[in-house]
């Protein structure tokens, strides 16, 4: 309520004077009970129980300036009773709108702090803990002198963390230790597993394993040894040996093993056998049987001898492979030396891999399928002994292998020919189970050692139909022995009827002369087959190839020659059956008078060849199976089809089949639905239908043709269809 007193005027009535003094007794009671009601309220100093604000109100403090600036307190419209209590401590209150420096917050216990959208935001228990449940950007240093717990909470925008060490929650036994001597340690299950220096070295307790189809290299070359998740090693540089008598060994149980011979050459063992040194598969090889060496060529294996002949003796074989020195008593076969030349080239680049710890393996694995598979150890208790458990790939042109603590002998690769096997200090030698059976070279000359006897090769090649003999001291030379020819021409038979030679191996290229001056050439075509030629240069010099045969009595149905083919190294039992053959068959009894013959064609489908059409020797041409086609274009879409019994079949793949006579404006085609007649460029509809007895076919003026009944004459479209049907 409002002071309802009012002021008395001189020319009031009495009885205004009594209404303004019970109004001005009234609001003197109520300021003596403690309430009182203002619009505004000016003063210094008012002492009261309650103050009570009305509606809209406001309280004003002017300040220490009396100026047009005051701070004004106001509530908005409370929905319910509110209390607000100032705390018992002397400070400055905190507003919204504003920085306020606070000596301390205090949060009850079990408090939060928040936004306005995440009121939780912070979380402090009653014990200190502190919970962040967002996430907690920080933008200068985080140091921690206790337990850190986020909860597995990410760190974000970090400047920089400072930490003795790091543990796993999960797996106490697991941490990385920062020793502050330059020195991270990474243990696992309580031991040691990797350790990074401050000279850059890092010590494994273990095995390395890198992932499938991983790399291991340098700055300047990262895919050096690249692992294969078949386990298979690839070295893109050259591999060096740098150890006198190191050893590449091969196998599971590493029965093959190849060691260097310090300052002589490699030495190729066999623990479970004979060592072999294959070329491209086991067709071609060299080999040792511990008293010979075997060169293996085609298949074929030749044992040299083991001991050197006499002075002019030459090398035969018995026929098993089993080569001896003979003395030249008649005529012997033709030797022809074919040698190819062979292109030299080197390469430079070394690989060093260097183990740091002291007989410490480097092992690396991976998964092949889904098992764990060593694919290469290097055994450091071994002076690094190199074990691949699968191929070993040197994957550039002119790779090198080096052997020895100078690398003296080196094995290199000569891109698309083979192997260079190099000796700085002498002759590069290819031992085959010990010294007694190599290969070497000493600059000028190949040197075949067997049983302890070397053999000299010659430098040059001889003469043709010259052979190799021997001085009698392991040097052999080229040496002409008497020639298998005849005395005259046409003197002298190769072989005879009851003494016949079973073989004949020629060369690529080799030929295969007729005739006194050789006019007729059988000449191979290396993989590819044979050539028959003719040198006459005349007109009317045909080649012929004459089938002919000698049957005292050819009757019909005989066969009088044939070509067949057929394919070989098959698996099935129908492929290796003759699959086409061309034959000459006769088709009466020849006479005098009569040698009349067809061409028979033959072809297999899934047996041997059957007779699939013939020519007669009046030139028809017969398909001698129901249901046999012709097909025309280049992709066949035009098809005429024998139907069994009834007569041909013409298709169109792509449209209407069509049968044209001179052009294409006389044909006889059909839409699949009509036979459509097409004389002078005019098409001509057929009926799908047949129509009523007596009715007659007639045009509709556009080449379409229906049944329709007589009436009347005939007219001008009947007249068209009987002109067509009879002429006139």
């Amino acid at each position: 309520m409002a002071i309802s007193g009012q002021q008395v005027a001189s020319s009031s009535t009495l009885e205004t004077l009594r209404t303004q003094f019970n109004n001005l007794v009234t609001d003197v009671a109520a300021i003596e009970g403690g309430s009182i009601s203002y619009t505004t309220l000016n003063t210094t100093t008012t002492k009261a129980t309650t103050l009570e604000v009305k509606e809209d109100g406001t309280i004003i403090f002017e300040g220490a300036t009396d100026d047009g600036f005051e701070t004004t307190l106001t509530v908005v419209d409370p929905t319910a009773d509110r209390t607000i209590t100032f705390p018992n401590e002397t400070g400055t209150v905190h507003t919204s709108g504003g920085t306020t420096t606070h000596t301390a917050i205090v949060v009850a216990d079990g408090g939060n702090i928040g936004s306005a959208s995440d009121t939780d935001a912070i979380a402090i228990a009653a014990n200190g803990n502190i919970t962040v449940n967002q996430n907690l950007s920080v933008g200068g240093n985080l140091d921690v002198t206790g337990t850190l717990d986020l909860s597995d909470s990410d760190f974000t925008n970090v400047g920089s963390i400072q930490l003795d060490s790091i543990a796993g929650d999960g797996d106490t036994n697991t941490s990385i230790t920062f020793s502050g001597s330059d020195v991270i340690t990474i243990a696992t299950g309580g031991s040691t597993a990797a350790t990074f220096n401050a000279s850059q070295v890092t010590t494994l307790s273990g095995n390395l394993i890198i992932p499938d189809a991983g790399n291991i290299g340098s700055a300047s070359d990262t895919d050096a040894i690249a692992i294969g998740s078949d386990g298979d090693v690839t070295l893109t540089q050259d591999l060096e040996l740098q150890h006198d008598g190191a050893i590449l060994s091969f196998g599971a149980n590493d029965e093959i093993t190849l060691t260097h011979v310090h300052d002589t050459g490699l030495l190729l063992a066999d623990s479970g056998g004979t060592p072999t040194l294959q070329f491209h598969d086991s067709n071609e090889a060299v080999l040792s049987d511990g008293s010979n060496l075997k060169l293996t060529s085609g298949g074929t294996t030749f044992t040299i001898p083991s001991s050197d002949g006499s002075s002019g003796q030459f090398l035969k074989t018995n026929g098993s492979g089993v080569l001896s020195f003979d003395t030249v008593s008649s005529a012997a076969d033709d030797i022809t030396a074919g040698d190819a030349a062979v292109t030299i080239a080197t390469t430079a680049g070394n690989i060093t891999v260097d183990a740091q710890g002291n007989d410490t393996d480097i092992i690396f694995k991976g998964t092949d399928g889904s098992s764990d598979t060593t694919f290469l150890t290097i055994d450091g208790s071994d002076a690094g002994t190199l074990i691949a458990n699968h191929d070993l790939e040197l994957g550039t042109d002119g790779s090198i292998i080096k052997f020895g603590a100078d690398n003296e002998i080196t094995l290199t690769h000569v891109a698309d020919t083979g192997l260079l096997l190099e000796d700085s200090g002498g002759s590069p030698t290819l031992q085959f189970h010990d010294s007694n059976e190599s290969v070497s070279s000493d600059g000028s000359k190949l040197i075949l050692t067997s049983n302890g006897v070397a053999f000299s090769l010659p430098t040059a090649d001889g003469s043709n139909t010259q052979v190799l003999q021997t001085n009698g001291s392991g040097v052999l030379s080229f040496a002409t022995v008497s020639a298998n020819t005849p005395s005259s021409a046409d003197g002298q038979a190769l072989g005879s009827a009851s003494l016949e030679w079973s073989d004949l191996f020629l060369a690529d290229g080799g030929t295969i002369q007729f005739g006194n001056d050789q006019e007729i050439i059988l000449t191979h075509v290396a993989d590819t087959g044979l050539t028959l030629s003719h040198t006459a240069s005349g007109d009317d010099k045909p080649i012929v190839l004459n089938l002919k045969s000698e049957e005292d009595a050819i009757i019909a149905d005989e066969e009088i020659g044939r070509i067949d083919f057929t394919a070989g190294d098959s698996d099935g039992t129908d492929a290796i059956l003759t699959a086409a053959s061309i034959a000459a068959v006769a088709e009466d009894t020849f006479a005098a008078d009569n040698n009349s013959t067809g061409l028979a064609f033959k072809l297999g489908v899934s047996a041997a060849a059957t007779e699939m059409f013939r020519m007669d020797h009046d030139g028809d041409f017969k398909i001698k199976t129901d249901g046999s086609a012709i097909g025309f274009g280049a992709n066949n879409e035009i098809e005429l089809t024998h139907v069994h019994d009834t007569g041909l079949l013409l298709t169109d793949s792509g449209g209407n089949p069509t049968l044209q006579f001179h052009d294409s404006n006389e044909s006889i085609s059909s839409d699949g639905g009509h036979l459509i007649f097409t004389s002078n460029g005019v098409s001509f509809d057929f009926p799908s239908a047949d129509g009523s007895d007596g009715q007659v076919l007639q045009t509709n003026g556009s080449g379409v043709l229906s049944f329709a009944s007589a009436s009347g004459g005939i007219g001008t479209g009947k007249a068209i269809v009987l002109s067509m049907l009879f002429g006139g």
